[in-house]
């Protein structure tokens, strides 16, 4: 039977070796969301071609901060209202 120093080390040895592909992957990841982000935002503008939208960014990490990664856009047309419900 281990110690728990042994068992330790072991888990740290292993999280170690499966980081560099773990970093990969959330990359990978990363990218393929913010490719997605710019293709939703070049949807708005298209769909938008007399300007009444006002996209804002926010720079955010999406590292440091996955629970705001669809967060980056504020989409405002103060000349739209609202509707109160769906339209039809």
């Amino acid at each position: 039977m281990s110690t728990l120093q042994e068992f330790l080390k072991q888990r740290a040895d292993h999280l170690r070796a499966s980081l560099p592909e773990k970093v990969k992957i959330q990359n990978e990841w990363i990218q393929a969301v913010d490719k997605l982000l710019n293709q939703i935002k070049q949807w708005l503008k298209d769909a938008d071609p007399g300007a009444i939208l006002q996209i804002f960014e926010e720079s955010v990490d999406p590292r440091a901060a996955y629970d705001r990664l669809f967060r980056f856009w504020k989409v405002v047309s103060p000349n739209l209202p609202v509707p109160d419900r769906p339209m039809t």
